[in-house]
């Protein structure tokens, strides 16, 4: 019975992941589009894909102590609430300063 549910922990966790790369994967290549439409240079959109993948780096540590103390499953919620948030955030922006 433990093996029945680790595996579909372990489906629900690379579930997740998947999830939460697919909306990366998505977003990434229309950015330019985004920076064109909102007047920026392609140094600054290149500039907030770099300040993304710097913050992974620096708050993974972080969020996985979270998930250490407080359970995996809240801290997956959590993040993939935010990330939800954040790219409706980005689909409804009407300037540069909100994307």
């Amino acid at each position: 019975m433990e093996s029945k549910n680790n595996g579909r922990a372990i489906f629900v966790l690379f579930l997740t992941v998947f999830i939460d790369l697919l909306g990366f994967g998505i977003i990434l290549p229309i950015l330019p589009l985004y920076a064109e439409q909102f007047g920026a240079k392609p140094n600054e959109a290149t500039l907030l894909v770099a300040i993304y993948s710097l913050m992974q780096f620096l708050f993974a540590p972080l969020w996985g102590k979270f998930s250490d103390r407080y359970g995996r499953r809240p801290i997956l919620l959590l993040t993939l609430c935010g990330s939800v948030i954040a790219y409706a955030g980005l689909a409804f922006a009407n300037s540069l300063w909100i994307w």
